[in-house]
């Protein structure tokens, strides 16, 4: 398997990329109840290659994956990805500048429309972030029915919540939430959260790797209607609403993929969900990545492609 280098983001690299997503790309919009949902596929002419859908990470896009997409197309995969709802190309559906969802079943139920629209059937998964949350969720209510997952840097909802403090939040959040809609306002950002704004390279916490950072950052300036910067109290809520304690895939392989310097999200969750599941999959392992920040997939390529070689490799070995 081929993979790019750092060294290849130049201006000549972003050219190859146009070309890629012109010549082997299509770019689609799947309709979920009232809302557009915006996909990116590749895929070969020819029969008999493996399908890899890729399910994103919160504030994350379609465009920021065509990296990704490249290599794995051209190992042989057929590659599918979208845009979740709320953010990227797809609809915002409450509000503009957060993130925000309804119902946390929004999330699995327009991923489920996805792999139907595509007619997926033994696809295999990577799973960024919060992507990893939907996928587990999917899988644990059987909607997702494949023989090999990857997940890399997994939001792992919380399940560890003081009662209190868990009552408090809900009690603030209905109160905030009702507050809005009296004022027909936007949902409110949690307290401290902001738009979105490009951090500097030198105090970010998501990779060290500085020409990943710039590409990914480049296509948020180049298209200022897309990114979402900080979360709601609502969105917030869902996630509370919707933790999980075990994975449940007796039929499943699963690899997953831990920063070592995570500051995103909880690995100590992560790891007791793993503990907690090792008798309800088929197998389940986890590595964790030495130097590596949350963005694991945009890492420098000493962590990133190491770990994309380990996910083919997994993908090979069935």
């Amino acid at each position: 398997m081929n993979l790019l280098s750092e060294q290849n983001y130049n201006k000549q690299f972003s050219n190859s990329l146009n070309d890629f997503l012109e010549l082997h790309c299509q770019t689609d919009t799947v309709i979920y109840k009232k809302w557009k949902i915006f996909t990116i596929s590749a895929t070969h002419k020819t029969p008999n290659h493996q399908s890899i859908i890729i399910i994103q990470g919160r504030a994350e896009t379609s465009y920021k994956y065509l990296p990704l997409i490249f290599e794995l197309y051209h190992a042989g995969f057929n590659v599918y990805t979208f845009d979740h709802l709320g953010q990227g190309f797809s609809s915002r559906v409450g509000s503009s500048f957060y993130s925000y969802i309804p119902n946390f079943k929004d999330y699995t139920e327009s991923t489920s429309v996805i792999i139907d629209h595509y007619k997926l059937e033994n696809f295999k998964v990577i799973g960024n972030s919060m992507g990893c949350a939907i996928t587990i969720h999917l899988i644990n209510e059987n909607k997702i029915k494949t023989q090999q997952v990857a997940l890399v840097a997994p939001m792992i909802l919380w399940n560890n919540i003081n009662p209190l403090l868990r009552y408090t939040f809900f009690l603030l959040s209905k109160i905030v939430n009702a507050f809005n809609l009296l004022l027909k306002k936007e949902p409110s950002p949690f307290f401290g959260q902001i738009k979105y704004i490009k951090p500097n390279f030198e105090s970010n916490n998501k990779t060290h790797s500085y020409q990943r950072y710039n590409f990914y950052h480049k296509i948020y300036e180049e298209n200022p209607t897309i990114p979402v910067g900080g979360v709601t109290f609502e969105w917030i809520r869902q996630i509370m609403l919707n933790p999980v304690k075990i994975i449940k895939a007796p039929q499943t392989d699963l690899i997953i993929f831990l920063a070592e310097n995570e500051l995103i999200v909880n690995n100590t969750n992560t790891i007791s969900v793993i503990e907690n599941s090792k008798n309800s999959c088929h197998s389940i392992k986890y590595e964790i990545i030495r130097g590596a920040y949350h963005d694991i997939l945009n890492e420098s390529d000493s962590i990133r492609n190491p770990v994309i070689r380990k996910i083919e490799a997994f993908y090979q070995h069935e």
